[in-house]
């Protein structure tokens, strides 16, 4: 392993280096790296519009192989339309 640009990376077989070696950025498909996320979702009230962009989200994860159950943890709140209940969920999130 190497360290370029604050970056890990590993000889592999694909791109290069100025030097001519060759150099893969270690990320998430590499199953050796692979981590657990946990993410929070604040969301204001029921809506369908409101829904259907967390579900989207959620399935663009999925997508690139982040899968709630799996790798991913998330911890889902909703205000009811308050904005005293809203303020308190973003300032809980943000501590942890």
């Amino acid at each position: 392993m190497k360290k370029e640009n604050n970056r890990s990376i590993i000889n592999n077989g694909n791109g290069s280096n100025n030097d001519g070696r060759m150099w893969k950025q270690v990320g998430f498909q590499d199953s050796r790296w692979r981590k657990s996320y946990t993410i929070g979702i604040s969301q204001f009230a029921e809506h369908g519009s409101l829904d259907n962009c967390r579900e989207g989200f959620l399935e663009g994860l999925k997508e690139e192989g982040i899968e709630e159950g799996k790798n991913l943890n998330v911890e889902y709140k909703n205000s009811a339309a308050d904005m005293g209940t809203a303020s308190q969920i973003a300032s809980e999130l943000c501590i942890r």
